[in-house]
């Protein structure tokens, strides 16, 4: 009997193609796979109750350790920004120190908070000037 040429042209185009769907497969479960990435993580240390869940509230989430230049950047803010949520519940004047550390491939920022006294109003006047002065509502 003689060999057919299409089936060799067949087992070739069949191989092939179990070939690529192979490769296909190894690409796409490269894609898939879980990577392990390294995590930032932020601490707030030194406060407690409203002015911890303030300071963490306006801090927010840490970007990417990956990328360096934007993770510089929201530890530089990290100050003022810790400031601006303790001067909200009314404690102007606090210090807070930055400390970033490496916890095997993770970043950790602490952030320490020292509270000044809070500033209390005890007395308030209003007074009302304007077209409004003489409205008795």
């Amino acid at each position: 009997m003689k060999p057919n040429p299409f089936n060799a042209i067949r087992t070739s185009h069949s191989s092939r193609a179990r070939d690529t769907a192979r490769a296909l497969f190894c690409c796409l479960a490269l894609l898939l796979s879980p990577t392990v990435q390294a995590k930032t993580t932020v601490v707030v240390t030194g406060v407690t109750g409203n002015l911890k869940s303030n300071v963490e509230l306006i801090v927010g989430v840490a970007p990417d350790a990956s990328d360096a230049r934007k993770l510089e950047r929201y530890v530089d803010a990290l100050p003022e920004l810790a400031l601006d949520a303790l001067s909200a519940l009314g404690y102007y004047g606090a210090k807070i120190s930055i400390d970033r550390s490496l916890v095997g491939e993770d970043t950790k920022i602490t952030v320490a908070v020292t509270p000044n006294d809070p500033v209390l109003v005890t007395a308030l006047e209003v007074s009302v000037t304007g077209d409004g002065f003489d409205d008795p509502a």
